[in-house]
């Protein structure tokens, strides 16, 4: 089971002078695995770096019916410079694990539980580069750089929180063996494909 996160964070105020709207916007966009603003209390999500059971910190919520939940998502820092002659905008992209609110009951306890809530985060992850792409992909400009940027994270947001709607529910939680091991190809074959973006 998983619980997406959304980070909105307050956007820059792109447009300084009159002049910076006809100013070309050089746009740099990277992922970290290590914010500026790093928290203890979440994994920055790297391939090298798997799940624990030790990382679910939360008290389990005793009313739910499943018995591991993960909280992933994916966020974002900018920082615009402008000048007379040119305007730059570096966006820095990460992939997290809230690890104060993420918990398992005792009974899930176990390596194929783990493995169904891995794959949340892959999940996450995947969207992450997603997100990356688009933003690679858009045209930006002085005047378009807020409505182009919000557009794009709500956009992949929402896909995000489909696909792992989906995930759960094609394979109940995980309680289908045979749905689980599809996914579990159809996302590791995902994360296989991508070209990733780190620093």
């Amino acid at each position: 089971m998983v619980m997406i996160k959304y980070i909105i964070l307050p956007f820059f105020f792109c447009i300084i002078t009159h002049n910076s709207f006809a100013q070309p916007l050089a746009v740099t966009v990277k992922y970290t695995t290590k914010p500026a603003d790093a928290d203890r209390s979440y994994i920055y999500y790297d391939s090298d770096r798997k799940l624990t059971w030790d990382d679910f910190k939360k008290t389990p919520d005793d009313v739910s019916n499943a018995v591991a939940l993960t909280t992933s998502g994916l966020g974002f820092d900018e920082q615009l410079t402008t000048s007379k002659r040119k305007n730059s905008l570096v966006i820095t992209v990460y992939c997290d694990f809230n690890k104060n609110a993420s918990w398992v009951k005792s009974r899930g306890k176990n390596d194929y539980i783990l493995n169904h809530e891995q794959h949340h985060f892959d999940i996450s992850f995947i969207y992450t580069m997603l997100f990356i792409k688009k933003i690679r992909e858009a045209n930006f400009t002085a005047s378009n750089c807020n409505d182009q940027l919000t557009k794009i994270y709500k956009d992949v947001i929402e896909d995000l929180n489909a696909t792992q709607n989906q995930y759960d529910s094609e394979t109940k939680n995980g309680i289908r063996k045979n749905k689980q091991a599809e996914w579990v190809d159809k996302i590791d074959a995902q994360l296989k494909s991508l070209k990733t973006f780190e620093e």
